[in-house]
């Protein structure tokens, strides 16, 4: 938990009226992500696919 933002911090004997309640909640269609998000996202996203060619590109096998 140090590591990671934590939502919820309870009880064992808490968590199921707080699943209750979290699963009769209305969520948005659409995650608001502000602009700083977004550019992080999209950088991880360039990271991961760079990774993947470069695993297929040495390992003898290309995706098609």
């Amino acid at each position: 938990m140090a590591k990671v933002d934590v939502d919820y911090r309870l009880p064992i004997a808490e968590i199921g009226p707080l699943l209750c309640k979290l699963i009769n909640e209305t969520v948005p269609d659409k995650a608001e992500l502000a602009p700083e998000e977004l550019d992080r996202m999209e950088t991880e996203v360039n990271i991961a696919a760079q990774a993947s060619a470069f695993q297929f590109r040495f390992s003898g096998f290309y995706r098609i």
